[in-house]
This record gives C-alpha cells, sequence and structure tokens, in this order.
C-alpha cells in the first residue's frame, strides 16, 4: 500500500518504475475490488502518482462516502496529502484538500487546524465529491419547514415524559379503503398493544404533540389500523383527527438510486432525546439498501424513532428505528415495504 511505504520512507518518486508500480497496485485494486477504506485512501495516493485529477477527485468521492470514514481516518489521510505528498498549495491540492477538511468537520468530533490566510479552495473538488450542492434555495426550506408541521413528539399523555417521534401522512398512501385523511405513523417499539413490541405506550396512553405548530397543540390517538412488530416492520400507524395548520409528508414514489455522479442525500427529521424538532443536514449521505431496510449516515440519537427519512425532494422513503453501531449506519423501515405487506392478504 502507497501509504504504508510512505510511513516507511520509500517515496514513489525514488523508485526507477514509479508509474508502473503506481499502475499495477490500481490494476489490483480494480481486478479486486475494494476491501475495506484503505484500499480507496490507497487509489486516491496512486491517482496522485499518475496525476490523474480527475482520478483522485473519483477516489476521494468512493473514500469520504465510506461508512468507516470517521473523523479520525479523514484527518490522518488529510495529514499524509499535506505532510508527505506534499500537496498544499498546489493546483490538485486546492481542489482536493478543502473537500477533506470539510468531511472533517462534518464528523463528530473532527477538528483541524486553521486554514492558512489566502488559501484558496477551487469549487471543482467540492462539485466533485458532494455534487453541485453549496447552497439551497429559500423555496426547498419553505417545503422543509411546510414538512414540520406534519411531525409530532410523542408524549406520555399522564407523565408528559416524550418517548418518541411519529408523522402524519394520507391514508390512501397505504390502503385505498382508507381515504386520504391523515393518519400518524410510529414504530411498533414506540407504541404497540403487541408485548413482543416492549413499546413504552399503548395508543390510548399516547398524546402527540405538534411542536412547530401555533400553540404546540396536543392531540389523542385513534384507533390502531395496522401494526407490525418491531423484528418484522417496526411499524404502527394509527387514526387520528390532526390539528388545524397540521400537514401531511409526501410519498416518495420511489427509493432514490445509490451511485452515479452525486451522493444521495437524506434527512431524518425527529425528536433526538425528546428536545426540539431537528434536521440531520450533515454527514447525511444514503448508504445501501437491504431487503425492507434503507440505511443512511445522517445522525440520529434516541427520541428519533419514528422519525421521517426524507429524500432531497423532502418526500419521505422510510421510517426511521434504529442505528447500526457495528456498521456505523443508521436504519429505516422502507415505506414501500410498509405498503406492500399492509397489501399482502393474510393467512
Amino acid at each position: 500500500m502507497l501509504s504504508r511505504a510512505k510511513r516507511d520512507g520509500i517515496s514513489i518518486d525514488d523508485a526507477p518504475d514509479a508509474t508502473e508500480i503506481a499502475q499495477q497496485i490500481h490494476d489490483d485494486i480494480e481486478k479486486q475490488g475494494a476491501t475495506g477504506i484503505w484500499d480507496y485512501a490507497t487509489s486516491i495516493e496512486v491517482a496522485i502518482a499518475q496525476q490523474d485529477e480527475r482520478a483522485i477527485l473519483t477516489a476521494a468521492k468512493k473514500y469520504i462516502q465510506h461508512p468507516d470514514a470517521d473523523a479520525f481516518e479523514l484527518a490522518s489521510t488529510l495529514r499524509q496529502l499535506k505532510e508527505v505528498w506534499r500537496l498544499e498549495g498546489t493546483d490538485v491540492g486546492d481542489k482536493l484538500l478543502p473537500v477533506l477538511e470539510y468531511a472533517v468537520l462534518q464528523r463528530e468530533g473532527g477538528s483541524i487546524h486553521p486554514i492558512q490566510p489566502g488559501k484558496v479552495s477551487v469549487a471543482e473538488g467540492f462539485e466533485a465529491v458532494f455534487g453541485n450542492e453549496a447552497t439551497v434555495r429559500l423555496q426547498w426550506i419553505d417545503t422543509l419547514y411546510r414538512c414540520c408541521t406534519g411531525i409530532g413528539r410523542i408524549n406520555n399523555a399522564a407523565t408528559g415524559d416524550p418517548v418518541g417521534t411519529g408523522f402524519l401522512m394520507s391514508g390512501e398512501d397505504f390502503c385505498r379503503a382508507w381515504g386520504n385523511g391523515p393518519f400518524f405513523l410510529t414504530n411498533a417499539h414506540v407504541i404497540s398493544v403487541d408485548p413482543i413490541d416492549e413499546a413504552p405506550l399503548s395508543p390510548l396512553q399516547a398524546e402527540i404533540e405538534f411542536t412547530r405548530l401555533n400553540g404546540r397543540p396536543r392531540v389523542r390517538l385513534g384507533e390502531l389500523v395496522y401494526s407490525s412488530q418491531r423484528i418484522e416492520m417496526d411499524i404502527s400507524i394509527l387514526r387520528i383527527i390532526a390539528p388545524p395548520g397540521s400537514g401531511k409528508l409526501e410519498l416518495c414514489p420511489a427509493l432514490p438510486k445509490i451511485g452515479g455522479t452525486s451522493m444521495q442525500r437524506v434527512y431524518v427529521v425527529g425528536h433526538p432525546k425528546g428536545q426540539e424538532l431537528a434536521v440531520s443536514l450533515y454527514d447525511n449521505s444514503l448508504a445501501e439498501y437491504s431487503q425492507q431496510y434503507v440505511r443512511y449516515r445522517s445522525p440520529t440519537e434516541e427520541g428519533n424513532s419514528g422519525s421521517p427519512v426524507l429524500d432531497r425532494q423532502l418526500s419521505c422513503i422510510a421510517i426511521h428505528h434504529r442505528a447500526l453501531k457495528e456498521k456505523q449506519l443508521n436504519e429505516g423501515i422502507a415505506l414501500e415495504a410498509i405498503i406492500r405487506a399492509i397489501a399482502k392478504p393474510k393467512p
């Protein structure tokens, strides 16, 4: 691995066949496939040795989006590129280094040394890795605010203790017979009547507080029309008389595709630790699909259970239900999988 050779004091520039060595490493990774985050870091260094700017930024994109790309990992590579490859002040360095610095700062615990005065960040690097998302239109923010009117904090009606999050959607999105009125969605491990779910509340014990509406109205829930155990779909859908001014979230017509030229971002909106409504705006890439599960980097905390997972268009693709610590990812249940389960005839 190039980075290991560098740490041992071996410079690829000193080798008589540096280009051939770099090409062989590149071919090995392409043939065998990347087996871990260090293969992506190595690909960056190979591309630097080959002076292939496009390959450098392509490898950087894969590296930054890897589930193991935490603050420590990114900062280590950043130091390697600055201190060994001495990219600061070079054309490619002006494109690559600010991107890595930005990625470090998005991670929990991430920090970097102050950027030197006069240093110029070149936009091509950001666009190649993150896509053209440096800004968003105010209309997008307005749409996000409208979505928030349909998201509620689930409290214990007797004690006021917060236990989770839920949101409103049209009944027709899940079953035509339910009509277009609002229904309330949350996890079965938050509200359930099935003992196996170990939910803290039954429907009769829950109260929904719409924190983004004037007066923060609180309403009780009606009939539980559909439930799937936490080990299956982890969903409870209930009738509700929604307060005036609340909105229903839109159903995403199809799950976003992973890959391509730009990062797919998802946004989890909920009440982390029972606090005020919050949205994950940073380090929020869509990572993978597996059966009914949608997995993403978007930060969550206890209390986000039942939060809607929104795509770039702010349509709902999933309901958040747990963190996967071993993968350093969060996981939701795809709404399209829930719709299929509801439509499936009961045995």
